[in-house]
C-alpha cells in the first residue's frame, strides 16, 4: 500500500470518465437531501457519523503523509481535491442513517429499494475517492494503473445501477410536477440527454475505425449497421407496444425515456458483434472450444512441435525458450504444454512475488544458453535450472539470431523438428 501524493487524478480526466454518472448520481443525492433537511430535526449522532465516517480514509492518509515528513500544505491541498468527492459521500451517508433510522417499524419495499441503491452509490464513490488516497504497490513501475483500472470496473458497476434506477426516479418526480417544475426540469434533462448522447460516441467511432470510417475495413459495413437497425427496430417496437398500456410515465416523456435508455443499452451490443464477425472471419470458421485452434491456423509449424511434446514427453522437464515482452506470445511453450520454463512474463513473475529477487538474472540467463558460444557456461546455467529441452522456434530466431539452432545443434540432440521448429534434447551427461 502507498500514498497517493502528486500523481491523483486530474479533475478533467476524471470528469471525462465518469460525467454521467457523477451528474446523475449527484443530482439524486441532492433532491434526496433537500427532501430530508426540508423542514425536518436530524439527529446529532446522524449528522456527526455522516461527517466523519468519510473524514476516517482522509485523516489515515494526513497521518501517514505527516509521518513522512511532508507538510501541512500537501493535507490541504488533498483536501481541496477531494472535497466534492468529499461532500457527496457525507450526504449520501446522512440520508442513509436518517431514512434508516425514520423507516425502522415499516414495511416500506419502495424505500428500502431507494436504500440500497444509495448505499451502492454510497460505496461507489467512497471507492472513488479512497483511490485518489491510496493505491496498491506493485513491480510494474506504473504505480496507480492496476489499483485504478481494477476498481474502476467494480465503481462502474455500482454507478450503472445506480444511474439506471436515478433516471427512471428523477423522470417520475419530474412528470407529476407542476408546471413550474416541469419547466424548471427543461435543463436538466437537455444536459442529460447531451451527456447520454456524448457517452454514445464510443460504439460509433470504434465501429468507424474498425471500418475505415465506413470503407474498406477489416469489418465489413453491414456488421456495423446490422446490430444498429435491430436496436431501432426494437425501440420501435417497444415504443409503439408501450402506448397499447398505461405507462407509470405518460406519454411523450415515457416514450423519450423508453428511447434513450434502450439505445443506450443496445448500442453496447455493437462492439461484442462487430468483434465477434472480426475474429471470427465473419463466422466463417468452425465453432471449436480447442484452446490452441488459432496456432494451428496461424501457424502450424510451432502448433505440430506443441503437440510432440504433449503426447511424447514425459515428467515435468524444464523447457527453455525466449524470453519477451508481456501480453505477447513469448512464454508460449510453457503456456501451451504446462512445462516450466525458466523464465515466463517478467513483469508478471515480478508481480505475483512482489519482487524480483527471485527472477533476478533469468533474462541474462536464457541469453547465454541461446547466444554463448563459451559451452562451459552454458552447460553451468542448464543444470542450474535443470533444463530438458530446449526450443528454437521464430521468436527465438528473432531474439537470439537466426543461426542459433545450429550453434545448439553441436552439443545437444535434436529430438524434434519440422519446417519452423526444432526442439533439442540436453544430454544426460553435459
Amino acid at each position: 500500500m502507498a500514498l497517493v501524493d502528486n500523481i491523483a487524478t486530474s479533475p478533467v480526466h476524471f470528469i471525462l470518465f465518469w460525467v454521467v454518472f457523477i451528474f446523475v448520481a449527484v443530482s439524486v443525492v441532492f433532491v434526496r437531501a433537500w427532501q430530508l433537511l426540508r423542514g425536518r430535526r436530524l439527529s446529532a449522532g446522524g449528522v456527526a457519523a455522516a461527517i466523519l465516517v468519510p473524514l476516517l480514509p482522509l485523516i489515515v492518509w494526513a497521518i501517514w503523509t505527516l509521518t513522512a515528513d511532508a507538510g501541512f500544505i500537501a493535507i490541504l491541498e488533498k483536501f481541496g481535491h477531494i472535497l466534492p468527492l468529499l461532500a457527496v459521500v457525507s450526504l449520501a451517508l446522512l440520508i442513509i442513517i436518517e431514512r434508516t433510522r425514520r423507516a425502522v417499524g415499516t414495511d416500506d419495499s419502495g424505500e428500502r429499494a431507494h436504500l440500497y441503491l444509495l448505499m451502492l452509490l454510497f460505496t461507489g464513490f467512497m471507492l472513488l475517492m479512497g483511490l485518489e488516497l491510496f493505491y496498491v504497490q506493485d513491480p510494474h513501475g506504473i504505480r496507480r494503473m492496476n489499483t485504478l483500472f481494477k476498481f474502476y470496473y467494480q465503481v462502474w458497476v455500482l454507478l450503472s445501477l445506480v444511474t439506471a434506477f436515478g433516471l427512471y426516479w428523477l423522470a417520475a418526480r419530474w412528470c407529476r410536477a407542476g408546471l413550474r417544475g416541469k419547466i424548471a426540469g427543461i435543463p436538466w434533462w437537455g444536459i442529460c440527454l447531451a451527456l447520454l448522447a456524448g457517452s454514445l460516441v464510443y460504439p460509433i467511432a470504434a465501429g468507424g475505425a474498425l471500418t475505415d470510417n465506413l470503407g474498406q475495413g477489416s469489418v465489413p459495413l453491414w456488421s456495423i449497421l446490422a446490430p444498429l437497425a435491430v436496436a431501432v427496430a426494437f425501440v420501435l417496437y417497444w415504443v409503439l407496444e408501450r402506448r397499447r398500456t398505461k405507462s407509470f410515465l405518460p406519454g411523450a416523456v415515457s416514450n423519450l425515456v423508453q428511447i434513450v435508455c434502450s439505445l443506450i443499452v443496445l448500442s453496447g451490443l455493437v462492439n461484442f458483434l462487430v468483434f465477434s464477425l472480426l475474429y471470427t472471419d465473419g463466422l466463417s470458421r468452425q465453432p471449436t472450444i480447442n484452446g490452441l485452434a488459432f496456432l494451428e491456423r496461424n501457424n502450424p509449424s510451432e502448433y505440430e512441435a506443441i503437440q510432440w511434446l504433449d503426447r511424447e514427453v514425459e515428467g515435468i522437464p524444464v523447457i527453455a525458450e525466449a524470453v519477451g515482452g508481456d501480453y505477447t506470445m513469448y512464454g508460449r511453450v510453457a503456456q501451451f504444454t504446462g512445462f516450466p520454463t525458466i523464465l515466463g512474463w517478467e513483469s508478471h513473475e515480478k508481480l505475483w512475488r512482489g519482487s524480483d529477487q527471485a527472477i533476478d538474472g533469468r533474462r541474462e540467463d536464457v541469453q547465454e544458453i541461446y547466444e554463448n558460444d563459451d559451452w562451459e557456461r552454458v552447460k553451468i546455467v542448464l543444470e542450474e535450472y535443470d533444463v530438458g529441452y530446449v526450443y528454437v522456434g521464430h521468436l527465438e530466431r528473432d531474439s537470439y539470431g537466426n543461426d542459433v539452432a545450429e550453434r545448439l545443434a553441436d552439443h545437444m540432440d535434436v529430438a524434434f523438428e519440422n519446417d519452423g521448429v526444432t526442439i533439442f534434447r540436453v544430454r544426460g551427461e553435459l
